[in-house]
């Protein structure tokens, strides 16, 4: 016995809805993929806190003054002078602890050997989001607040 043709395969219209429907899969998932809004925002103060524990923890360690220094589109970590740039979007600002901080210097975060820091925090915006890591003076302990 011999099976008709049309029960054996798939029809021109199956055809054309799966091609379809793929066709639309192609063209949604680049949008799918794309960062999230915000999501440089986490991403740069997430890096700019760890740089942050590198050098609180560099300070304790040798018994030196270590600092951020903002620039710029960048920020540069001394000792060492190693120098981030986040995405062109990114926008970086620091915000002293107080001012009362004697030994407060615009737009410098620094460490010292004792475990403590100048404080304050570095608001980190992109134009739709902001983010900003918070530095304690007193501990020097290092918080990310993002969105």
């Amino acid at each position: 016995m011999c099976a008709r043709a049309d029960d054996i395969g798939f029809t021109l219209l199956e055809l054309l809805v799966v091609l379809t429907i793929l066709a639309l899969l192609g063209a949604l998932l680049p949008r799918l993929t794309r960062d999230s809004p915000g999501q440089q925002v986490r991403t740069t103060a997430t890096s700019l806190a760890a740089d942050l524990r590198l050098l609180r923890s560099e300070a304790a360690r040798r018994h030196v003054v270590t600092e951020l220094v903002l620039q710029p589109g960048a920020y540069r970590l001394s000792p060492g002078g190693m120098i981030r740039r986040p995405p062109k979007q990114v926008t970086l600002s620091y915000a002293p602890a107080g001012p009362d901080m004697l030994d407060r210097v615009a737009d410098r975060l620094r460490f010292f050997g004792d475990g403590s820091s100048s404080g304050g925090k570095v608001i980190v915006r992109d134009g739709k989001a902001e983010a900003s890591v918070q530095v304690a003076w007193i501990g020097g302990a290092i918080a990310v607040h993002a969105p």
